[in-house]
């Protein structure tokens, strides 16, 4: 029990023992509602009479959102508060050049009292403290704007067998880019033109001049239907075609690559002869027919010829015996006559 609360008692019971009349009625210290506090003109005190007024006020980082901070003690009761506090808004921080703020937490929140407000630079950009928060507090947003700067890039690295195509600068900015060529007699092998990245170093690798050359490939069978006759450096391309009789094994196109040509040169090889045709066996007409009887003259044209020829020739023989018949006996009858 609180010392006024003692007080406030042996008081009592004196005025009920004693019947003195000169004791008032008190209210203990009011408690307020969230985030509020007394006036520090009534926090000090730790009990009002009837009839006096007690102060809230929202504690810093909040303000009034409505009602009125005062109430009244009446006997030894407050009457209600209204008072309702919400947080400070600190509105947004400003632009950010190069840059934005992501808010925490998201929406409306964010831009409250214990919000935080992270600056993130935009791409090819970066900041230049390490410092990247503001925090909302009871006065506005704390410390200072940060600030975003492009970024560089050193000069980039020079490539045996070949130079820049423009003369070098000792910086180069974000998106800048640059385009190497190689001296005569070499070839570029790799991207030409590299720009300085968001890392701060070129990208991609610079490329490399190299004096790549492939030998004249020789397809036996075959000639070649596109591409020179040499000299063949990188990425020369040469097209075959087998000649007739042959057929081609591998792909038809090749390319002079670093290592050499890629796919490797392909063969012409020789076509199979055709097979000849295999003669048709023919099957018996009749199931009563064996392997030893003799075929019909149906099934051997020649014998009908032969018989066609024998039958003209004895038709002609008869023809001639009775035509020498019929001759001798005209003259047999002729002689006789005479006798």
């Amino acid at each position: 029990m609180m010392c006024y609360e003692k007080h406030l008692f042996i008081s009592v019971l004196l005025c009920l023992t004693l019947k003195i009349y000169f004791c008032k009625a008190q209210c203990i210290k009011p408690t307020g509602g969230d985030h509020m506090v007394l006036d520090d003109s009534d926090i000090i005190k730790d009990s009002f009479e009837s009839g006096a007024l007690a102060t809230f006020k929202c504690v810093p980082g909040y303000v009034r959102d409505s009602g009125n901070g005062r109430i009244k003690c009446e006997g030894t009761s407050w009457l209600k508060l209204t008072l309702t506090c919400t947080k400070r808004p600190c509105g947004h921080p400003g632009d950010l050049p190069d840059g934005r703020y992501v808010f925490s937490p998201e929406g409306e929140e964010g831009l409250l009292f214990g919000a935080t407000a992270t600056a993130v630079c935009n791409k090819g950009y970066r900041l230049t403290s390490q410092i990247s928060k503001r925090n909302c507090v009871a006065t506005g947003w704390d410390g200072r704007t940060p600030t975003c700067e492009v970024v560089k890039c050193e000069a980039p690295p020079a490539v045996v067998d070949g130079n820049l195509v423009d003369p070098p600068q000792e910086v180069y900015e974000y998106g800048q880019a640059v385009t190497y060529t190689c001296n005569d007699g070499y070839t570029l092998y790799g991207r030409a033109t590299i720009a300085c990245s968001e890392n701060g170093k070129f990208q991609p690798d610079p490329p490399q001049c190299l004096d790549v050359s492939c030998e004249r490939p020789v397809v036996t069978n075959g000639v070649r239907v596109s591409g020179g006759s040499g000299p063949y450096t990188y990425k020369s391309t040469l097209q075959f075609k087998c000649k007739d009789g042959y057929r081609m094994n591998g792909p038809a196109e090749i390319t002079c690559e670093i290592e050499g040509w890629d796919p490797s040169p392909p063969e012409c090889l020789a076509l199979s002869p055709k097979p000849s045709a295999t003669p048709v066996t023919r099957r018996p007409e009749s199931t009563t027919k064996t392997s030893t009887e003799k075929g019909s003259d149906d099934d051997h044209p020649s014998n009908n010829i032969g018989k066609i020829v024998g039958g003209v020739i004895g038709g002609l023989a008869g023809l001639a015996v009775i035509a020498g018949v019929l001759y001798y006996l005209t003259n047999k009858n002729r002689t006789g006559g005479a006798y």
